[in-house]
């Protein structure tokens, strides 16, 4: 069992608002990340790569992507996949940065989501995972 699953169940045990407060309160004071941002800068990946080449390789206007490197801007789902494919990001770090960003998943039965869990899995190039998009008539990443 997961650790989302378990929490279910002790959430699902809850019967007082009292006793919800305060596992609302300790999944606060759990949460490694604050923001994307700071997620997405503890990476390795990232890291090696620096802010410039990363803003400069995913076509976020380079003003925008400062602002969303430095926690200024909260990014929205494309912006955040932009900048995974960029760094080259697993499917599961990409995963973790939406969801810390409070943005959906990726979902294998979303149609655009099955293709960019495509283009994850095979290390697709961000020029590469646009031009597949188009071919399957998805819109691109913006």
């Amino acid at each position: 069992m997961n650790t989302t699953d378990k929490l279910t169940k002790v959430l699902e045990q809850i019967d007082r608002t009292d006793k919800l407060r305060e596992y609302v309160d300790d999944l606060e004071e759990n949460l490694p990340y604050d923001s994307f941002a700071e997620y997405y800068l503890s990476l390795e990946k990232v890291k090696t790569t620096g802010k410039a080449e990363l803003i400069l390789k995913s076509n976020i206007d380079r003003t925008y992507g400062y602002q969303i490197l430095n926690g200024t801007r909260k990014p929205g789902r494309d912006k955040i996949i932009l900048l995974c494919l960029v760094a080259g990001l697993t499917l599961d770090e990409t995963q973790r940065g939406l969801k810390i960003a409070g943005e959906g998943i990726l979902y294998s039965r979303k149609r655009r989501d099955a293709i960019l869990i495509f283009a994850f899995n095979e290390k697709l190039t961000i020029a590469d995972t646009q031009e597949l998009l188009i071919q399957f008539g998805e819109a691109v990443l913006e």
